[in-house]
């Protein structure tokens, strides 16, 4: 199955693409349905407030790479996969002040699979919250959300994750990672993941870690000449760096670095 790549820097510039999947808007929701049997890779970058639909048809793999910049509010991304198919969708949040991120997905087929990582870096009085729940509506299903975070200055992040496996959804898989690390004494963070198991042939797993910068690490780099500000920069994009998976080409890799460093200042 050959991977068609696309690069859109805005979502007005996806609204005129109809090839090997359609993308319209109808009461302020942005809808991409992805055709049966492609594989395709699309990055976005969102620079204002969207409500999304993504449904990924039979025997299709989407990766969908998401690039959020300091001006994206209160993002809401809804989606179905379909049988046999897959959603692999990162997003590398730089987003600034009060925002409320909240998706669902729905693994509606058989041995549909869904794979969710969030890189999310916040400063200054930002105060940003994700809400992420995956249903499990078909059987073989397989979910996984993996949120990396930052917290500095006197910002505020929290990750909230559910996976939910329904009755008779057998030999379904949900996995939950949730991370972040605050920087000074007056960022805070909250990390809650949860599941929700209605059968027994399924297996289930989540996590969650929250603690400061290792001040080893801190000392080690800054008795090598860096100063305090530039060891941060180095552990906060060691720490993201991850999410650049979801990002092939070159020109979104440089995006998010620069976005980083920019935060980071």
């Amino acid at each position: 199955m050959p991977e068609n790549n696309f690069v859109f820097n805005s979502v007005s510039s996806a609204l005129s693409q109809e090839n090997f999947f359609t993308v319209s808007e109808k009461e302020g929701v942005i809808t991409f349905e992805v055709e049966s049997g492609n594989e395709l890779s699309i990055v976005l970058e969102i620079n204002e407030p969207h409500k999304f639909f993504f449904h990924v048809k039979r025997d299709t793999v989407l990766h969908l790479g998401l690039i959020g910049d300091h001006t994206i509010k209160d993002l809401k991304i809804n989606g179905i996969i379909d049988e046999n198919s897959e959603i692999y969708l990162y997003f590398a949040d730089f987003s600034s002040e009060k925002n409320d991120f909240s998706w669902e997905f729905e693994l509606a087929g058989k041995n549909a699979k869904g794979v969710f990582k969030v890189a999310s870096l916040s400063s200054g009085k930002d105060s940003k919250r994700f809400d992420i729940l995956v249903n499990h509506t078909g059987s073989g299903t397989y979910g996984l959300t993996d949120c990396y975070g930052v917290a500095k200055d006197d910002s505020f992040l929290s990750f909230y994750g559910n996976g939910h496996i329904y009755k008779g959804r057998t030999e379904s898989r949900s996995v939950q990672n949730c991370r972040i690390m605050v920087f000074d004494e007056n960022s805070h963070g909250v990390v809650k993941p949860v599941l929700q198991i209605d059968d027994n042939d399924i297996e289930a797993s989540h996590s969650a870690i929250l603690g400061k910068i290792n001040p080893d690490q801190m000392f080690y780099m800054t008795s090598r000449g860096l100063t305090e500000q530039m060891a941060k920069e180095l552990i906060t994009y060691g720490y993201l760096r991850p999410i650049l998976n979801g990002f092939s080409d070159e020109e979104s890799q440089n995006k998010i670095q620069s976005l980083i460093e920019e935060k980071m200042a």
